[in-house]
């Protein structure tokens, strides 16, 4: 039986998929949706439905601020399967997770009767903490701006202005008329970004491929590693190949695309073993350094050929 929720998402998974790029999901939880939300997760193959009958959905949490992860599954009741058939599970997300804040990575993967097991990938998505449980002050400082303040904040800027302009013949006579002028977006006194001080903003460079760290190269013609920056946020994607060890470098970005104030860390997908899944964690330097700190398969097992792919984003000042 469904559950009864103020609010639900639902993201359908394609188990034929391979080495793709994490699921981006468009929905982040706030800490005042526990026990009112739920995720609603449809499989398929091929675009089918996938039968789950014979099947337990495990789900992983990573909290990646805090390198920390949380499983649940459906032997536990967080998970319900509500349609078998149709390929469609419930994911009761648990209370305490809703006290983490930042970016989440949520593994899903498929346990069967047999003993046979299927990563299924990984939902990046976010939580936050909801506005509404902040205390009044800081409501009203930082979310609540009430529309008398604005606009008399607006008047009093307005007139200003209209005092240091030289050659003004204008002057706001009525409702009507500030109310045309404040809504003319034509710039009639040609004010510049550089007269108000503002830097211009990249709007978007474009996918730019990474200068490799001798010895290293792309897993495949199709997926070389690339960075991108679009307005304050910068994007990593595509896979590495040839990385030997633990704590290998592997590019730099250049000024501009690097984080600030403090290392941007991740942990992605790598290639499985045996039907294993593993996974590898980044860094991204505010030097720029783009490296490989640590594997979780046992004692290295690092090969020629493995496949390490980069799937990130990062904001930037």
């Amino acid at each position: 039986m469904s559950r009864n929720r103020n609010k639900t998402h639902e993201l359908v998974i394609d188990i034929n998929a391979r080495s793709r790029e994490n699921i981006m999901s468009d929905t982040t939880f706030f800490s005042m949706d526990a026990g009112t939300s739920e995720k609603v997760i449809r499989f398929t193959r091929n675009h089918q439905s996938f039968d789950l009958t014979s099947a337990m959905v495990v789900i992983g949490f990573h909290f990646v601020d805090k390198w920390a992860s949380k499983i649940i599954d459906s032997e536990d009741g967080s998970v319900e399967i509500i349609d078998a058939v149709g390929g469609k599970c419930s994911v009761d997300i648990p209370s305490h997770v809703y006290d983490y804040e930042g970016d989440v990575l949520v593994h899903v993967y498929l346990k069967f009767d047999n003993g046979q097991s299927l990563d299924c990938g990984i939902i990046s998505t976010r939580f936050e903490r909801s506005w509404l449980e902040n205390e009044l002050p800081e409501m009203e400082k930082v979310y609540v701006k009430r529309f008398e303040d604005l606009a008399r904040e607006i008047r009093e800027r307005a007139e200003e202005l209209h005092r240091l302009l030289d050659n003004v013949d204008m002057a706001i006579v009525s409702q009507d008329d500030f109310d045309d002028h404040v809504n003319d977006r034509s710039n009639p006194h040609e004010v510049t970004i550089e007269q108000i001080g503002a830097e211009p903003a990249i709007a978007d460079t474009g996918w730019i491929d990474l200068e490799l760290i001798a010895g290293l190269r792309p897993h495949s013609e199709s997926t070389p590693p690339q960075y991108r920056r679009i307005r304050n946020v910068v994007y990593l994607r595509g896979s590495f190949t040839g990385i030997l060890e633990n704590y290998t470098l592997c590019a730099i970005l250049p000024v501009g695309f690097r984080p600030t104030g403090q290392s941007h860390t991740f942990t992605q997908n790598t290639t499985r073993t045996g039907g294993a899944a593993f996974f590898a964690r980044w860094a991204v330097g505010v030097n720029g350094n783009i490296e490989l700190t640590v594997i979780s398969r046992p004692h290295g097992g690092f090969e020629d050929g493995n496949w390490f792919p980069i799937n990130t984003s990062f904001l930037i000042d």
